[in-house]
């Protein structure tokens, strides 16, 4: 008997999903029917909507990190039963030899996420011609043996991402037998790159952490990293050279520089793929052939290979960091991991808060060697956060002055401003308020001021857009806070920013300069008396 499945769907290559209604499979024989409780995003899942990886079939409803409840079963089902928690990844189906006409040596082999016959959560296409959909929706049915027993010891929310995340990188470490005294690099430390990092160390092995970025080394090695080594910087290329037994390549931007990723590897070791880029791999033949190095891929595991990575996950505490969004909110939570997605291309350690998402609160005057961890654990007594983004500034980890906290609820955010706003910490006394910008088209103008205590216009939060009920009901933290906003991180920096204007002055103009200082130079301009022009926003790190 079909069900109607509610879902949000992509119809076309703007990835937009929208609500949309179809009708299940049949329940078979050794199916079970979900209602799901959780849906992680992947990368994938942009991939496929946005067409990255190729023409899609549409409507398409995305989603392969599936926690729900058994809620029917069919009659040939012996493993799960009604009401049992079960998980989902990027497989549904799989012919397991159940035919007598089926000879597959994959299955055969137990390596069934190969199969030429296997199905994908989504997208995918059964035998009898049925089109797979995916976990942004209120039900799922799929192949009993896709259908993972979650240990109690995982909640349901961290339990979603390991379905593909955790089961795309723990496979080929149990393939390649990593183990104690192995040293395992990590090449893109994000949604993959966290949870391998744990899942190394939970396998005794010792996880090395390679970045582009130098401010991501503390919170880097607070996951678990035992090394840390910036490849923008050439002394730790040359340090890094060959120190690895293993190098797990989880990022998937494109144009990546994989012979110095192959630099990494002793000669004899094992450089593994999980990233699926949409651009071609070029590698220089001799970083390969002299040195004996060799190069795999790895895209999911079988289903003894996740109930293996859900069992060391709940008895070593492997947790994925995650943050929520209800499932009416999935085209940001979409944004969010496309965001992601650039900052990779871009090599950006990350992007500005966007505050159309959740309730943005702007804080001034924080310390400069404050983490967001500290900022986190600060503000979570108010309620729950989705996010701490702390400005970073260039060719140091200090922050800006400034930072951002994003709260899930508005009443959360509200008693945040009622607490927090004049507080001492750590000797300087935080301003706090509601964020009145959007993330614009160019990153660069997110920090350019608006005239005035809370003006700009509609863009940076003087219209009702910006300033009703969504971001703080009424005025009142505009007028709390006018004229001393943003006045203090440009006061604190224009004399640097002198400096550099200087240098970058000819020398006859320095000359006339020096002839005329006694007058310019006892013109000491409030940033608010500059020109527009003058007052653009400082590059974001």
């Amino acid at each position: 008997m079909e069900k109607t499945i509610n879902a949000f769907a992509a119809f076309d290559s703007t990835g937009e999903c929208k609500p949309w209604q179809y009708e299940s499979r049949p329940l078979g024989a050794e199916d079970v029917e979900i209602k799901i409780s959780h849906c992680g995003i992947c990368g994938s899942d942009i991939h496929t909507i946005d067409g990255g990886w190729g023409p899609a079939t549409y409507p398409c409803v995305a989603g392969h990190e599936i926690i729900g409840e058994v809620t029917l079963a069919g009659p040939s089902v012996k493993n799960l039963a009604v009401g049992d928690r079960v998980g989902v990844g990027a497989q549904v189906w799989a012919c397991l030899n159940r035919d007598a006409q089926d000879k597959c040596r994959d299955c055969a082999d137990g390596e069934d996420a190969v199969c030429d016959q296997g199905v994908w959560t989504y997208s995918g296409t059964y035998k009898d011609g049925a089109r797979s959909q995916g976990g942004y929706a209120d039900y799922v049915r799929v192949d009993s043996n896709y259908a993972f027993k979650i240990p109690d010891a995982i909640p349901s929310d961290v339990a979603a991402p390991l379905l593909c995340a955790g089961a795309t990188v723990f496979t080929p470490l149990k393939q390649e037998g990593v183990k104690a005294g192995d040293r395992v690099g990590v090449v893109g430390i994000g949604g993959l790159g966290h949870i391998a990092i744990q899942f190394i160390r939970a396998l005794g092995a010792t996880p090395v952490a390679f970045s582009r970025s130098a401010n991501k080394e503390k919170e880097i090695l607070s996951l678990g990293a035992e090394e840390f080594y910036n490849l923008s910087d050439p002394e730790h290329q040359k340090k890094a050279a060959g120190c690895v037994d293993f190098l797990l390549l989880t990022a998937d931007a494109n144009d990546m520089p994989y012979d110095l990723y192959m630099s990494l590897v002793r000669k004899r070791g094992t450089f593994i793929m999980v990233g699926v880029p949409n651009d071609q791999i070029k590698i220089t033949p001799w970083f390969l052939v002299p040195r004996a190095v060799r190069v795999r891929g790895s895209a999911i595991g079988s289903i003894q290979d996740i109930k293996d990575m859900l069992e060391l996950a709940a008895k070593k505490n492997v947790r994925p960091i995650i943050q929520k969004l209800p499932m009416a909110k999935v085209n940001e939570g979409l944004d969010m991991v496309r965001d992601v997605l650039n900052r990779q291309k871009l090599g950006k350690e990350m992007a500005p808060p966007n505050v159309d998402n959740m309730f943005t609160l702007k804080v001034d005057n924080v310390p400069f060697q404050i983490g967001s961890d500290e900022l986190r654990e600060l503000f979570s007594k108010f309620g729950e956060i989705g996010d701490v983004y702390i400005p970073r500034s260039r060719g140091s980890n200090e922050s800006r002055g400034f930072a951002f906290v994003r709260f899930m609820e508005k009443r959360d955010a509200e008693d945040a401003i009622d607490a927090m706003e004049g507080q001492e910490y750590q000797g300087r006394d935080l301003r706090v308020q509601f964020a009145k910008q959007r993330r614009p088209d160019n990153p660069r103008e997110f920090y350019s001021r608006g005239s005035g205590g809370g003006g700009g216009g509609d863009r940076y939060g003087g219209g009702d857009r910006y300033g009703g009920d969504r971001y703080g009901g009424d005025r009142r933290d505009d007028r709390r806070h006018d004229g001393r906003r943003d006045d203090r991180r440009y006061d604190d920096r224009r004399d640097d920013r002198s400096r550099r204007r200087s240098r970058s002055r000819s020398p006859d103009r320095r000359d006339r300069d020096r002839e005329n200082s006694g007058r310019e130079r006892s013109r000491s301009r409030s940033p608010r008396q500059r020109s527009p022009r003058r007052s653009a926003s400082p590059r974001r790190d």
